[in-house]
């Protein structure tokens, strides 16, 4: 039933704005103080879903999409020689955990750009996974690289900083903690802080040697949807 709701709506002020009538916005002036009353619960008579609630439910959706995506497409690593890249090696191990939402993957990444920069990124393994061909990588015969459309980038030589949305993580950004980011699944603190032996609940942090990159780091989460 919760999942048929947040289908319908594309984000929770969509959602609330199908609870306000016309009645609604006479009495109470304008459409951002109705919502405010209504994701407070102030007004009565009607069952408002909380905002936490609709945003797991939402990721939930997502996730169920994604593994009937997954379910049908073949796992790219199967035929194809990694010897040569032993972070393609650790990445074909939890390929189809990732696709089907039992783990989810972090990659840090140093190497080099085709000018010889140095970029670093860090990067959701599983929407790369859903938005690439990843024979290539798996066959060692292209090498993943940082892009400016990863979760995180850094250009050491530009200073060229970007940020974007993720499928996967929130990121909390610095803070006494270092950088943090969560789990949209399981709201899961992941800590980013190479100094921290243990990077979370339900966390392990892999250093990967790879003569390919320069630095290689998974975060790898065995994932829990909060209850």
């Amino acid at each position: 039933m919760d999942l048929d709701i947040v289908g319908r709506f594309e984000t929770y002020e969509d959602y609330l704005d199908s609870k306000i009538t016309q009645e609604h916005l006479y009495y109470l002036g304008n459409r951002d103080v109705a919502r405010s009353l209504f994701e407070l619960g102030c007004v009565g008579g009607l069952d408002i879903m909380e905002r936490s609630k609709f945003e797991q439910k939402k990721q939930e959706l997502l996730e169920q999409k994604t593994t009937k995506r997954s379910a049908q497409v073949p796992l790219a690593h199967i035929n194809c020689d990694s010897s040569a890249s032993p972070l393609m090696q650790e990445l074909a191990k939890i390929e189809d955990e990732v696709r089907n939402g039992q783990k989810t993957c972090l990659i840090f990444l140093r190497s080099e750009n085709n000018k010889g920069q140095e970029i670093s990124a860090y990067i959701d393994f599983g929407d790369r996974l859903r938005n690439e061909d990843w024979v290539p990588y798996f066959s060692c015969k292209k090498l993943l690289k940082p892009k400016i459309t990863d979760m995180s980038y850094f250009n050491w030589k530009t200073r060229t900083i970007t940020h974007n949305e993720s499928t996967t993580f929130d990121v909390k950004g610095n803070n006494d903690r270092g950088i943090i980011v969560t789990n949209k699944r399981d709201q899961k603190d992941i800590n980013l802080d190479p100094n921290e032996q243990v990077p979370g609940d339900n966390t392990i942090r892999k250093d990967i040697e790879d003569p390919n990159y320069l630095h290689c780091v998974l975060y790898i989460h065995s994932s829990r949807r909060k209850a």
